[in-house]
């Protein structure tokens, strides 16, 4: 019986490694992700806002200044940009909790460095909007993706354990 659910973890644990591998290829493949993988992209944007919501919770726990505005800024542009919304620079300024001079700052910085992309608003040329460039925006997804990779590797494990208990209280 355990080569039986041996053999059945490998077969499982080779298709969680097929899958992941295809995600992984489709979307380095692909600027944006077709329309088949819109739920896994979904999930990564779904991280993203976890990564956002906890962020926020810190100063609960920390005395002084916790916050690192240029993270806060790329994961708030990566979730904006998937759901297809734009972000002005104002509305950048409110992702942090930092002064809007200390966000401008680093949003310079970001564009400077080609992670972030600027771009006047056609209707009113008074409006920008910032975006994740292409490249930066790639990275992100691959930084959620191995947050989704650990996170199915501890679920795997989890199920593993649990199968292997189930078996043996079968047997005695």
């Amino acid at each position: 019986m355990d080569k039986e659910i041996r053999r059945i973890l490998s077969d499982i644990s080779v298709k969680f490694d097929e899958l992941g591998q295809n995600l992984s290829s489709a979307l380095n493949a692909q600027g944006s992700a077709p329309a088949h993988l819109s739920r896994y992209r979904e999930d990564l944007v779904s991280i993203a806002e976890q990564l956002v919501q906890e962020f926020s919770a810190r100063p609960a726990f920390f005395y002084g200044n916790v916050d690192d505005p240029a993270w806060l800024i790329l994961l708030t542009l990566f979730v904006k940009g998937e759901r297809g919304l734009s972000v002005t620079v104002s509305e950048a300024c409110r992702t942090a909790p930092s002064a809007p001079t200390v966000i401008l700052r680093h949003i310079r910085m970001l564009i400077d460095q080609g992670t972030l992309v600027r771009k006047r608003d056609m209707h009113d040329r008074r409006k920008c909007f910032i975006e994740l460039s292409p490249h930066a925006r790639g990275q992100m997804a691959a930084y959620l993706e191995t947050i989704v990779q650990k996170n199915r590797q501890a679920h795997k494990k989890h199920v593993r354990d649990n199968v292997i208990s189930i078996a043996r209280a079968a047997q005695s």
